[in-house]
């Protein structure tokens, strides 16, 4: 239900475009002339993110939810708001990304407290070898997000943090 209300506002910003505050909140002036892009291949990617972990990991689903939805969207607020230092990002001379060390610090350290508090909540325990293991899950999830392609990154996210949680943690 949640997907299909959010899925009309997007439709309807896209129909208005321009005269549309979430429209212009959605659109980022980098992004330019390919705001539109920009909105759609996001909504698109976090929509097959959430298909597949809700086929694949039904038990897990809400992992993959709070780390995309939480500690990626804090890296981005971080990074555009109180990022200084940036590091480009080039993928087989294909795709290239722009950074900053603030936001990617951001979606680690958020990453590695949903991690926790979910193992805490799902084990009833909590050791020294599991934060090891939610440290290394967290830089694979913080990785995933560097290196996927602009607009992408929600599909990945949704499925790479519910994979690493399974194969590393659990």
């Amino acid at each position: 239900m949640f997907g299909i209300i959010v899925s009309c506002f997007i439709f309807y910003a896209l129909i208005k475009r321009k005269t549309s505050g979430l429209y212009l909140a959605l659109a980022r002036e980098s992004d330019l002339p390919n705001s539109t892009l920009y909105i759609i291949i996001p909504y698109l990617s976090t929509l097959l993110g959430g298909i597949l972990i809700n086929f694949y990991f039904p038990d897990n689903v809400i992992l993959g939810y709070l780390i995309c939805g939480i500690a990626d969207a804090s890296g981005e607020v971080i990074g555009t708001k109180f990022g200084k230092r940036f590091y480009e990002v080039k993928l087989l001379n294909v795709h290239t990304s722009f950074k900053s060390i603030e936001g990617s610090s951001s979606i680690l350290t958020i990453s590695f407290v949903i991690y926790s508090v979910y193992a805490i909540i799902t084990f009833q325990y909590f050791s020294l070898l599991m934060i090891f293991h939610i440290l290394l899950a967290s830089v694979i999830v913080t990785v995933a997000e560097i290196i996927t392609p602009k607009g992408f990154d929600n599909l990945t996210i949704q499925v790479i943090s519910v994979l690493a949680y399974l194969t590393i943690i659990q």
